[in-house]
């Protein structure tokens, strides 16, 4: 049996047996797995969009420590990439920001998530 294979049966094996309390997904470690076997295996399709932000503004859209990022990452299903620092949109002093996701409503749901932040923050500085 291929690797693949046994993951999804060890998985499914435990997520459908009687003797163990319902749990999260971040609780149970079949779970997980089954989760990862998804994203791994299964054909997606990919959407991504890019958007620029100010240089002076992309500690708005981190946070302390990343944490501001890894929350509209987690809340929206989404891969959110920065550009390096120094690299910018041709012409600007913008970093590019690439946001990639398998579906269209949450890619623009994390843009519209890092423009509120951006919104927000220029209102503070201004």
């Amino acid at each position: 049996m291929h690797l693949q294979a046994e993951l999804l049966v060890v998985a499914a094996e435990c997520i459908l047996s009687p003797s163990l309390p319902a749990v999260s997904k971040n609780d149970c470690p079949c779970l997980i797995l089954l989760h990862e076997f998804y994203l791994l295996f299964l054909p997606t399709s990919e959407i991504s969009r890019q958007m620029d932000a100010p240089d002076s503004m992309v500690g708005f859209i981190l946070g302390r420590g990343g944490k501001v990022l890894n929350r509209i990452q987690s809340r929206t299903q989404t891969l959110i990439r920065l550009s390096q620092r120094g690299e910018f949109r041709p012409g600007t002093t913008n970093r590019i920001v690439t946001i990639t996701g398998t579906t269209s409503e949450s890619v623009e749901h994390a843009m519209d998530l890092i423009n509120e932040r951006l919104s927000s923050a220029e209102s503070i500085i201004h």
